[in-house]
């Protein structure tokens, strides 16, 4: 991906502002996924397939960068995590075959435009079992609309708070302000996130805005502002319910 240091992601704990503010709370809000079938999309290197996986899922992750799989595949613990290299575009022809209790996909890339998100989410919702989840979660428009401060990351573009959809472009920072992310993506505001799995006929059943805890900034202090009264980022978990598939 254009403007991604793949090494600095790679963690086997807690790290990143989108680690304390968004990933911490997944066993949360899935609840139980001991035995469960779970597919993460646009894995990375692997932080959230380990998480589910330590926790008794049966996981299976892709990402479209191979550099990120290889850094994925070279942690053994746990074990029997399934990756593999594809691309929002073909993702589906390679699970076409199965049916995920849970899809996770934990920030969506930053070249998908409203079009590649109302199809993204719509290829994941059709991944789902029956009464499956789909775990969405991206960046929180709030923050950058109301120009929030943080030392984690930094709005580099001014954006419409108007339109539910637009390019922007943010520099993303390591605790120790080495450059993990630069360069243009696109913002999708919590209501246009809602459009796009209630088309994919999933009916929502909770959304999350986090705060910064006392307990989050206990970590790297010197990297939190605002994010203690702003969020920076949503989450939103859509049902495959029986009322849509009749």
């Amino acid at each position: 991906m254009d403007g991604m240091a793949a090494e600095l992601w790679r963690r086997t704990e807690p790290m990143l502002q989108s680690d304390f503010l968004m990933r911490q709370h997944f066993p949360e809000w899935l609840g139980d996924v001991s035995g469960k079938h779970i597919l993460d999309a646009c894995c990375g290197e692997g932080y959230v397939a380990r998480m589910l996986a330590a926790r008794g899922a049966t996981v299976k992750a892709f990402d479209h960068n191979p550099r990120m799989i290889e850094l994925a595949q070279s942690v053994t613990e746990p074990s029997g995590i399934e990756y593999k290299v594809a691309s929002m575009k073909d993702f589906d022809k390679i699970y076409q075959h199965e049916a995920f209790d849970v899809v996770v996909w934990s920030g969506m890339p930053p070249f998908f435009d409203e079009k590649g998100l109302y199809r993204s989410i719509e290829q994941l919702a059709n991944l789902l079992s029956a009464d499956g989840k789909l775990l969405v979660t991206n960046l929180h428009t709030d923050a950058y609309f109301k120009r929030a401060k943080s030392n984690w990351v930094i709005l580099t573009s001014e954006l419409d708070s108007k339109l539910d959809t637009q390019q922007g472009s943010l520099d993303f920072y390591t605790p120790d302000k080495r450059l993990a992310f630069s360069g243009p993506t696109y913002f999708h505001t919590p209501l246009q996130i809602k459009k796009a799995i209630s088309a994919a006929n999933l009916e929502i059943r909770e959304e999350h805005a986090p705060l910064a805890s006392q307990e989050d900034i206990k970590h790297f202090p010197r990297m939190w502002v605002d994010e203690v009264r702003i969020p920076f980022y949503y989450a939103v978990i859509g049902v495959k319910s029986q009322k849509h598939e009749n």
